[in-house]
């Protein structure tokens, strides 16, 4: 009996260590099996690709990175960070979406830049029916009037995708009718957690309690909407921020369920730990963005090689202006 007591012990102790370690945590369910935190000193970033996705349209990226905050205020600091502070980041425009959902949460849009990628959009928009750089279903394509403001007609359509996603979570999201083909957002998002399965069951609670995981989700998101450029056109989406945390851990996911261009989902994970480095108080964040684009499938061999490096680049340079406005 003592034998068996002292194995039930031991692997509990076990247990508890294996738990309270975050690199260890980290190296079950990343590409960063082994980790040296010393690596993470003055705000580096280390970025690397995640795992080989099945479909051609998707993309996995992957990145860790130390924030000289505690652990609650590392999470409160992602929510409300706005990238838009960051010129070289191209997100023009950020803003908060109230709990109401109102045409007068997009007020914003009628400041957009007066910039060539804008005045792109703005072509595209005018060109209906003719569509072919936007995302949108043919009904809302239709509603489109000869003479309306670009504004009206995106304020329009952000405020209608923005109700349906809270009222019904990502099965409200019309497709974008493609050719012959209607993309749907929610079938893209469930595809892209099917092939990360490690990071599937590490954030299966938090999935689960957000409209990732199907419905609505029980928990309540902080809304927002940007205005970004991709490859020389503004781009407008919607996107929904979930977390939950305690004492030793918290994960947060940023859903950004609508795009008029550049992709059709993209979800981003972060898992963040309380560390201690150099005797000061810390986060270790892992975080992970899959993506799903029309445009990454009709790259092939060396282009698409470039394409997984341009994204991976992206994300090491949005985490460093992040770390680097906490810092300050």
């Amino acid at each position: 009996m003592s034998h068996i007591r002292i194995l039930l012990l031991t692997l509990i102790l076990s247990s508890t260590v294996h738990a309270a370690d975050p690199v260890v945590e980290l190296g079950k369910f990343s590409v960063f099996e082994q980790l040296d935190l010393s690596k993470l000193s003055g705000g580096k970033v280390l970025a690397a690709r995640g795992p080989a996705m099945a479909s051609p349209r998707d993309l996995s990226v992957q990145a860790v990175y130390l924030v000289p905050a505690p652990l609650q205020k590392t999470v409160d600091l992602h929510r409300q960070w706005n990238a838009s502070r960051h010129s070289d980041l191209k997100v023009r425009l950020h803003s908060d979406i109230s709990g109401k959902i109102a045409a007068e949460d997009f007020g914003k849009l009628s400041s957009a830049p007066n910039n060539s990628a804008m005045k792109s959009f703005t072509s595209a928009t005018q060109s209906f029916p003719d569509r072919s750089s936007l995302q949108l279903s043919n009904d809302e394509a239709k509603s489109f009037t000869k003479g309306q403001s670009i504004t009206d007609f995106w304020t329009q359509i952000l405020t209608q995708r923005a109700q349906a996603f809270a009222s019904r979570g990502l099965s409200g999201q019309p497709g974008y009718d493609v050719g012959n083909q209607s993309i749907r957002p929610a079938e893209e998002a469930s595809r892209l957690m099917k092939e990360l399965g490690k990071v599937k069951a590490q954030f299966r609670t938090l999935i689960d309690q957000t409209p990732l995981g199907g419905g609505n989700g029980s928990l309540s998101p902080s809304l927002y909407w940007e205005l970004f450029d991709t490859e020389g056109q503004s781009a407008l989406s919607l996107g929904a921020i979930y977390s939950k945390a305690d004492a030793d851990s918290a994960q947060m996911l940023d859903l950004q369920y609508y795009a008029s261009g550049g992709y059709i989902a993209f979800v981003t994970l972060y898992q963040m730990w309380p560390v201690t480095v150099d005797g000061k108080t810390a986060t270790l964040v892992w975080r992970g963005d899959s993506l799903s684009s029309i445009a990454l499938s009709e790259l092939k061999g060396v282009e698409r090689m470039g394409s997984g490096a341009a994204v991976m680049k992206e994300l090491q340079k949005t985490a460093t202006a992040f770390v680097k406005d906490v810092s300050k």
